[in-house]
């Protein structure tokens, strides 16, 4: 891909802004920003239906803990795969469609669960697959979204990060709806039914999307150099850029490792701590919802000032994993339960602006037409690494007890900060936006990065 752009100036794009004939008849990108927003927001919102609905069906219809976990670990499995080759997908259909792919696929193995069980019945290596299944492109599906934040951006003038705070925030929100939604639904409906409901929020998430966002698909310069043919040879090509750009690199690195430190924490440590040092497993929900509200919170003032603090994103996301570091010391001297939940809030409100920031600055420095591998390398690589990391963290607490394990998790949280705060890479987080002035497919990407020193553009 050839680019020219004078010193100093701001990088043009050239992402496909043409709306879809639904989009067209209201002429307004503030429509397409809403009707986007929203069917995001109702896939969320049934994702994490499903994450209560699945395991509370499989423990009703089999009685299993074991068998819980693997329809955990089959959730879990196709993110590696599904999201290094489904990006190439994403490069080559846009972000529109592979956002309504996703969500359909999911939809559909969605409703074969209830349907088959209601049926014929449904035995639990079926459920497996199935669940397999609807797993299988989540990734590219999210993938797909984030390509469609600029153009959405752009459309509606608006500043890149109040969409994209407004896109990743929408995650905190749904982790502070969804579950409890689930249990009263699963109370008053039964959870067969629960999961028909989850169905259909994936299907009007898909009619959202797949009729008023903008495709999402990068337009060839036709004077640039010749696109890459074949998945293989294409996933090279992103794979390449990753590893030649030595803050993408490192970023990588570093969500991958916090996906593995962090979650597990959330998710396995937390509630063993809690039920050791209080048995109450209403403590563990109200800390997740404060961490969530904390996360809704800062993100939505990341979107609100954000662009006020481009040359203090590397100081914004140390701070951050400061946070939990501060945190996890705190609890291992015994923190009073309103101590905890005022942690989790701090650490989630600090946290915040971290996604919807790293968002950006990927979105500046990645070509549009890698982008879908490249996003989708950075998804898959750190989802890969939570089931890892729960099994870790499981071993780590049989092994050294729960105290002791608490302060491994403490020490081990305090090395990865300071490998942080020392890796040069992460300097660059600070830096203007990048102009790719050469890339072929076929061999190294050349990037000049320009350190602007005047003032910041909007």
């Amino acid at each position: 891909m050839n680019c020219a752009t004078a010193p100093g100036s701001k990088p043009t794009r050239s992402i496909e802004r043409d709306l879809p004939l639904g989009a067209k008849s209201f002429r307004h990108g503030q429509w397409a920003v809403a009707t986007f927003l929203f069917g995001n927001g109702v896939s969320l919102i049934g994702n994490t239906l499903l994450l209560v609905a699945l395991p509370w069906f499989v423990l009703e219809t089999t009685g299993s803990a074991g068998r819980t976990g693997l329809i955990g670990m089959m959730s879990a499995l196709p993110a590696l795969a599904s999201g290094m080759l489904g990006g190439v997908l994403v490069d080559r259909l846009g972000g529109r469609r592979m956002s309504v792919v996703a969500d359909v696929i999911s939809g559909i193995a969605v409703l074969l669960i209830p349907l088959i069980h209601q049926t014929i019945g449904l035995n639990f290596v079926g459920l497996m697959v199935l669940v397999f299944a609807g797993a299988a492109f989540d990734v590219p599906g999210v993938t797909g979204r984030r390509l469609l934040l600029p153009g959405l951006a752009s459309g509606a003038n608006i500043r890149d990060e109040a969409v994209t705070s407004a896109y990743e925030t929408m995650q905190g929100a749904a982790f502070v709806i969804g579950p409890a939604l689930a249990g009263l639904l699963i109370t008053w409906i039964g959870t067969a039914n629960l999961l028909w409901v989850t169905a259909a929020s994936f299907g009007v998430s898909a009619l959202c999307i797949g009729l008023f966002s903008p495709s999402g698909k990068h337009i060839p310069d036709p004077d640039g150099p010749q696109a890459a043919t074949g998945a293989i040879v294409e996933l090279r090509a992103g794979l390449r850029y990753l590893r030649a750009d030595s803050l993408l690199l490192s970023l990588a690195i570093g969500l991958t490792f916090m996906n593995f430190l962090f979650t597990p924490f959330w998710t396995v440590v937390l509630p063993v701590q809690i039920d050791d040092r209080f048995g109450d497993a209403s403590r563990f929900g109200l800390m997740l919802t404060s961490l969530g509200v904390g996360t809704l919170a800062g993100g939505l003032v990341y979107g609100a000032v954000g662009h006020r603090f481009r040359r203090r994103r590397r100081e914004i996301f140390l701070v951050a994993v400061a946070s939990f570091a501060a945190m996890v010391w705190i609890m291992t001297a015994g923190a009073p339960p309103l101590a905890m939940y005022g942690l989790a809030l701090a650490v989630g409100f600090i946290g915040g602006p971290v996604n919807p920031m790293l968002v950006n600055v990927r979105m500046e420095r990645i070509p549009e037409a890698l982008r879908g591998r490249v996003f989708a390398t950075f998804s898959g690589l750190a989802g890969a690494a939570i089931p890892l990391g729960m099994v870790s963290a499981g071993w780590l607490l049989e092994a050294t007890g729960d105290r002791t394990g608490l302060l491994a998790i403490a020490v081990i949280a305090t090395v990865f900060l300071i490998g942080l705060w020392l890796a040069k890479p992460l300097l660059e987080m600070n830096d203007e936006s990048i102009e790719i002035v050469d890339f072929s497919p076929y061999r190294e990407p050349l990037a000049h990065r320009s350190r602007q020193t005047g003032s910041e553009s909007n």
